[in-house]
């Protein structure tokens, strides 16, 4: 029962944007730090203590969502290399893969120029073959793998989200699939708005919940 009370717990902390893990039921270092933000915003002892006051005001009407508070890489220019890395997503959007037995050869390349060396199509789900097409023209190593997941192991790990930040979130309830995407810009609302491959059949740009993140889904990417 404690699981059960911990992820409706965690369950309202993210609806007011606190909390961007998985409701797991686990008081860990994340379920944490989203407490002592939600207790800071709203005047409370800023600890990790979940009391009747604390509670209350969790699931009180007037409770207050959060702030996105930008870090300093994100109030100043983007990092050369990343900006490099959006352009090159940028100069994409609106490809498309081709319907029936013909394949968009752009799709194809980017699979081969990853180091996937079985791909040799664009029917298979090609999020990850696109943003691995994209970092290896820029420098970037690939994670070799058309697997969207590859990416929770890639780069650099990170918590709060910022512009050529990579972004991986799940499929359904999957435990094997996911959906990646590239992040352009982070918006007050709580939301990223990405550029990502295979969605409607292209490359197109997307808004996502910071929230809908898988916990280790937030990547930096690191010069090979």
């Amino acid at each position: 029962m404690e699981k059960d009370i911990i992820r409706t717990f965690q369950g309202r902390l993210q609806k007011l944007g606190y909390y961007h893990g998985d409701l797991d039921g686990a008081a860990g270092a994340m379920t944490s730090s989203a407490t002592i933000a939600f207790k800071t915003a709203h005047g409370l002892a800023a600890r990790d203590y979940v009391g009747p006051i604390t509670l209350t005001t969790l699931f009180s009407p007037t409770a207050k969502a959060a702030s996105i508070i930008l870090p300093a890489a994100q109030t100043s220019p983007v990092d050369p290399s990343l900006e490099l890395l959006l352009e090159e997503a940028r100069k994409w959007i609106g490809l498309k893969e081709i319907p029936g037995p013909v394949d968009n050869e752009q799709i194809v390349t980017w699979g081969k120029a990853a180091g996937i060396d079985w791909w040799n199509n664009d029917d298979d789900a090609w999020c990850a073959v696109a943003l691995n097409g994209w970092l290896v023209a820029c420098g970037f190593p690939s994670t070799k793998s058309a697997l969207a997941r590859s990416f929770c192991d890639y780069g650099k790990r990170i918590t709060v989200p910022v512009p050529g930040a990579i972004g991986v979130i799940p499929r359904g309830t999957s435990p094997t699939f996911g959906h990646v995407f590239l992040i352009e810009k982070v918006n007050a609302n709580g939301t990223v708005t990405a550029i990502n491959g295979n969605v409607s059949n292209m490359v197109k740009r997307s808004t996502y919940s910071i929230s809908s993140i898988l916990s280790n889904g937030l990547r930096l990417p690191v010069a090979a």
